[in-house]
């Protein structure tokens, strides 16, 4: 939400890689989407408000005949009524802001990860031993003993690499699935994230599927560019 609060639709804001994906994040969640809705009306409100209001007649020979620059309290300056509300509706929506839970839903989580890999990604060790990526990832405090399901540990393992959530490291394991090309399964201590799921859950993210689930501990997001059941099968 921080980034989003400094978004203004219209301009260049919306380029920025960081700005697409909480904007993405907007349109999967409904509370998100409530406030950025009102966000964006209080910034067209605010603009709208400080178009209208009145410039005095002759302000520029008034400023100019001045000898002395007298300070008031920006409180007892004179506004317009539309000003005022936009600056009471301002502190409303700040407090609103400041009293939301912290960013570390399992929601936020999952979007971060394959918002990752989608942008760039890179693996840090390649190779075709599962031994070998455990060892890696475990001298990178990175989670390394990790469960997997039985046909998914049956699929060749091509590499992975280390990302990060807070000050929590996260594993993220690259699989050959031969036919619908490279999977991405990222694991982490469900301790470290809020509303982690509590079976399978399937649910689209940008241009991927995923598949999430919680187990001994951490929780997995498997993620790959294929429908849902074609997912399913490696579990």
């Amino acid at each position: 939400m921080k980034i989003l609060l400094a978004c203004r639709v219209g301009t260049d804001d919306v380029r920025d890689a960081d700005v697409a994906a909480a904007l993405e994040e907007v349109r999967r969640v409904p509370e998100l989407h409530e406030w950025w809705v009102a966000q964006q009306k209080f910034h067209a409100s605010a603009q709208e408000s400080f178009r209208s209001a009145p410039v005095p007649e002759n302000l520029r020979d008034q400023l100019l005949a001045r000898t002395k620059i007298i300070r008031v309290d920006w409180w007892r300056r004179p506004v317009s009524l539309g000003a005022a509300a936009a600056i009471v509706l301002l502190f409303v929506l700040a407090g609103v802001f400041f009293q939301r839970p912290r960013q570390d839903t399992f929601a936020v989580f999952r979007s971060r990860m394959v918002g990752n890999v989608l942008r760039q990604y890179s693996m840090s060790i390649t190779t075709n031993d599962m031994a070998q990526v455990r060892q890696h990832l475990a001298s990178r405090q990175a989670p390394a003993d990790y469960e997997l399901p039985s046909k998914l540990n049956e699929l060749p393992v091509i590499g992975a690499g280390v990302l990060s959530w807070g000050d929590r490291r996260v594993s993220m394991v690259c699989l050959d699935s031969k036919r619908r090309g490279m999977l991405f399964l990222f694991i982490v201590d469900a301790a470290s994230i809020t509303a982690v799921p509590k079976q399978l859950e399937f649910a689209p993210v940008r241009s991927l599927q995923t598949v999430s689930w919680t187990n001994e501990g951490k929780t997995y997001v498997l993620a790959g560019s294929m429908e849902a059941k074609e997912l399913a099968q490696f579990l």
